[in-house]
């Protein structure tokens, strides 16, 4: 995972996020992602926190509106 923060901009991205194939399936991604967005958001001060995901990309879209977050698919 890879994950930075913009203070001019207060604001958290997710660039990268990865779980390897054996990996997949136990909640892994899922506690990754809230991990680094409550590390950006309460440590940081981040006002929101983006991630960059490909459209075609259905199980991670699938744990992103899972955890209630708002998307924005282009």
């Amino acid at each position: 995972m890879y994950a930075k923060y913009n203070p001019k901009e207060k604001e958290g991205s997710i660039e990268f996020m990865g779980v390897s194939k054996n990996d997949r399936e136990a909640g892994i991604g899922s506690k990754l992602l809230e991990m680094a967005a409550a590390d950006l958001l309460g440590n940081y001060g981040a006002e929101t926190v983006k991630l960059c995901v490909d459209s075609k990309n259905k199980k991670a879209l699938s744990i992103y509106k899972n955890l209630a977050l708002e998307l924005y698919v282009l």
